[in-house]
């Protein structure tokens, strides 16, 4: 088997240089392929029996005949070639795995279609569309946004995001209230078919995020100043559920109950990754996970039931009891 990384980038320098009548030696296969990987920034090959792994499976998969000669004026030397010189795994048409596995990239790249500022995606899909025998079936689909509300503002902000530019945003909060500032964008984040971006607020200290539809314009801001910040966004969305990060605050122990008919899916489709199963009875199950609490985890306890009680008191705990006396109020005041 090939070394798998950056075997695509090393099997184009050995096709070129398997295709010339005096063919090549692995000592050259191998610096030729290093300076084409280096000139890209991708670490150098270090063992000659990759390349020869490389040729081993260009032969299997081609069904192409490389044939090794002594060099001349040195003996010692072996140089390598194809036998039909005018073949090329270039020219070829693609393998039936080549085309399943590009058919499953395209998969995943059709969850972009549709996205303003991505017509070309559209385009190059429907391309492969024409060049390949299209699939029977879907056997993949992703979550696709609740509303489309917004997300002419996602390509300008992915671009200003990989250019480092500020915009200037009119937004909307929750209270209807709108508000015109100027961001510096870092980073596009889906949560709940939702999408959101993390950008830093003259007015705020660290970063705030906003959601994309409740962003009624935006323009680039050529005469304010990029703010950069070192974030490292797994770093940043560690202990933290859903989308917002409380600024200033600190991860707790939550434990909380959990009842024996909704523990098989909690068990194995947890809240947050450091959850953790503290004891199990017939009942039921008592379970833990350490985070920071925010408004996305207490609406996903609610969404449980009587199958979640959270037990920790902490304010979030009042605040779910607040709700369940409001709710159950509203719901006799509509017998």
């Amino acid at each position: 088997m090939p070394n798998n990384k950056n075997f695509t980038l090393r099997i184009l320098i050995l096709d070129r240089m398997l295709r010339t009548n005096e063919g090549s030696d692995i000592n050259e296969m191998l610096d030729a392929v290093n300076d084409y990987l280096q000139e890209r920034g991708f670490p150098a090959v270090k063992s000659k029996v990759t390349l020869h792994n490389d040729m081993g499976e260009i032969s299997n998969t081609y069904h192409v005949n490389i044939i090794s000669r002594k060099g001349c004026p040195d003996a010692r030397r072996i140089k390598y070639r194809y036998e039909d010189i005018s073949f090329s795994i270039f020219n070829n048409r693609l393998s039936a795995r080549h085309i399943r596995d590009i058919r499953e990239a395209l998969s995943f790249l059709s969850c972009f279609k549709g996205i303003p500022g991505f017509d070309w995606m559209d385009e190059m899909l429907s391309r492969f569309d024409v060049a390949m025998e299209p699939e029977a079936a879907k056997v993949v689909q992703f979550e696709e946004s609740c509303r489309k509300l917004g997300m002419e503002h996602f390509s300008p902000l992915f671009h200003a995001i990989r250019n480092r530019t500020p915009v200037s945003v009119t937004y909307e909060h929750f209270d209807q209230t709108t508000r015109t500032m100027t961001l510096s964008p870092y980073y596009l984040k889906q949560y709940s078919r939702r999408w959101y971006l993390l950008a830093h607020s003259p007015r705020r200290s660290g970063v705030s995020t906003f959601c994309l539809d409740r962003i009624k314009a935006m323009s680039e801001d050529e005469d304010s100043v990029y703010t950069p910040i070192d974030l490292d966004i797994d770093s940043y969305y560690k202990d933290v559920y859903g989308i917002t990060r409380v600024p200033g605050a600190q991860p707790v122990t939550i434990r909380f109950y959990v009842s024996r008919k909704d523990f098989p899916y909690l068990n194995t489709c947890p809240i947050h990754q450091s959850q953790t199963v503290r004891r199990k009875n017939y009942a039921g199950a008592i379970m833990s996970i350490h985070v920071i609490p925010n408004t996305e985890l207490m609406m996903r306890f609610l969404s449980y039931g009587d199958g979640v009680v959270v037990l920790t008191d902490i304010p979030m705990r009042h605040e779910i009891i607040r709700k369940l006396k409001k709710m159950l109020k509203m719901y006799e005041s509509f017998k």
